[in-house]
């Protein structure tokens, strides 16, 4: 599995690609949860891949 994350130009806008497997994972998120926004599904997506692989997410501090 993997994730890619590419910053862009823009602070704070993250591009990430998500192969197959993830993508049904996030399409039962927004299911269960009732998601509709693009970026709450992506947090909610990268903390069940990340709780899936045994890893914490932290939130980083902008220098």
């Amino acid at each position: 599995m993997y994730i890619s994350a590419m910053m862009r130009k823009t602070p704070g806008t993250t591009s990430i690609r998500w192969n197959e497997q993830d993508l049904r994972l996030i399409e039962q998120l927004k299911r269960k949860k009732g998601i509709t926004k693009t970026s709450e599904l992506a947090r909610e997506g990268l903390r069940a891949l990340a709780e899936k692989e045994g890893l914490t997410l932290s939130r980083g501090t902008k220098s």
